[in-house]
């Protein structure tokens, strides 16, 4: 069962969700939650894949450009910690 990540532009407010075919898992919340796709860096690539727009490999690494308003998994339901933003994991 995957799960799905409702991915923020916080700029203009656009909305990207992101469907993941893995588990969720501890190493799931870890990378999303302070790991690699915590960052904007990552987010960016992965707002612009979901959303079909070309991929800036060359912008900064930033923080609060990008940010994860909740996860659900396949059935819909929140996952429990990413029900609502939280600005940490922004």
């Amino acid at each position: 069962m995957g799960f799905n990540v409702c991915l923020q532009r916080t700029s203009d407010g656009a909305l990207a969700v992101y469907h993941d075919d893995d588990a969720w898992s501890e190493t799931a919340d870890y990378q999303w939650g302070e790991g690699n796709l915590s960052c904007d860096c990552n987010r960016r690539l992965y707002f612009a894949r979901t959303r079909k727009e070309p991929e800036d490999w060359d912008a900064d690494c930033s923080e609060g450009s990008y940010r994860v308003l909740w996860i659900k998994d396949d059935r819909g339901q929140f996952i429990p910690g990413w029900e609502e933003p939280v600005e940490e994991r922004t």
